[in-house]
């Protein structure tokens, strides 16, 4: 019966360990990444990119220190009488004093909190953005001089970055084409594809030492206490699960999902990643262009294999813990 009880105290530490470095982790990752400026004077002119124009009205944000239970840097709205807008691609405020968000990963919620992005100290690297246009590619059309165009179609364009920003940021990069604000488009960075579709076999690692431990201590809880009293068997599963928890929580931090790819409300809607992959990809095939087809087939076929392999591994720790169990009759 002590072994019984061990067995639950295993579980339910695996499981409390476990899951407080996932919603660290989650927190961390979920949270809007944004680049935030001082403004202190008078008369102070902006570029009008500083609006985030892709959810209907122009709006304006500045970030603000919670108070209490919200403590920390937090989003939020700042009213349109506050500025005006010139007509020439520019922003007047008449008086400024407040931390202003310049971009972000994806528009921030009101309310919700922001981590602030020094911009001097964003790295810098080549990569490629996937430019989706709904209603066809304007015929009226310049691009920004620090991209090059590599391909593209009625509705799609491939274009090259030399020197972009990370992380990416897809109203910063809206930003360079301010002739064509209000379209309904969508533009991807090929780097976060990467990223996203390299995570799978990661994610099923992960998944698979996550679950494997627990069905084991949840097996020992469950045996009569003639069999759970082995010590063998107890001990066994013990290290194992060890082991595992210390592998999840490697892998949980290993893990790279990229901010611009990120759910708005929670980080486990798989439809969300399978809509933008699917999207993403499918453009790219207009442009002839199967790199991240291939890669996440490749990604998928690992994943499954993983799986398929935990699958596997769960019936020989089962095995071996019954040879234990009649090992020590």
């Amino acid at each position: 019966m002590k072994k019984r009880i061990g067995y639950i105290c295993l579980l339910v530490g695996f499981l409390l360990i476990g899951c407080t470095f996932l919603s660290h982790r989650v927190e961390n990752v979920m949270m809007t990444q944004a680049v935030v400026r001082t403004l202190k004077g008078s008369n102070v002119i902006l570029p009008d990119s500083v609006l985030f124009k892709d959810s209907g009205m122009p709006v304006m944000y500045a970030a603000e220190e919670g108070l209490g239970w919200n403590i920390g840097l937090r989003a939020d709205e700042v009213p349109s009488r506050v500025y005006e807008v010139l007509g020439d691609g520019r922003l007047q405020l008449d008086s400024a004093y407040m931390d202003l968000v310049y971009t972000a990963s994806r528009e921030p919620i009101v309310g919700q909190r922001i981590n602030r992005l020094d911009a001097d100290k964003r790295e810098t690297g080549p990569d490629q953005y996937l430019v989706i246009y709904s209603n066809g590619i304007p015929k009226k059309h310049e691009l920004p001089s620090d991209l090059s165009l590599v391909k593209r179609s009625d509705s799609v364009m491939l274009l090259d970055a030399a020197e972009a920003k990370r992380p990416f940021m897809e109203h910063e990069v809206k930003g360079k084409f301010d002739s064509i604000w209000g379209l309904q488009w969508k533009i991807y960075s090929l780097t976060d594809l990467r990223l996203l579709v390299g995570s799978l076999p990661l994610i099923a690692l992960a998944a698979v030492l996550a679950v494997i431990p627990v069905m084991l201590f949840l097996l020992g809880a469950c045996l009569p206490p003639k069999i759970t009293d082995r010590g063998m068997m107890f001990r066994f599963h013990m290290g194992f699960g060890i082991l595992a928890l210390a592998g999840v929580i490697v892998l949980i931090n290993a893990i790279q999902l990229p901010f611009s790819l990120m759910p708005t409300d929670m980080i486990f809607q798989w439809e969300h990643y399978t809509a933008e992959l699917q999207t993403a990809m499918a453009a790219l095939e207009q442009v002839g262009d199967t790199t991240i087809g291939a890669l996440y087939a490749q990604k998928q076929t690992e994943a499954v294999l993983i799986l398929g392999a935990g699958g596997v591994a769960l019936i020989i720790t089962l095995a071996v813990s019954v040879a234990l169990y009649k090992k020590t009759s």
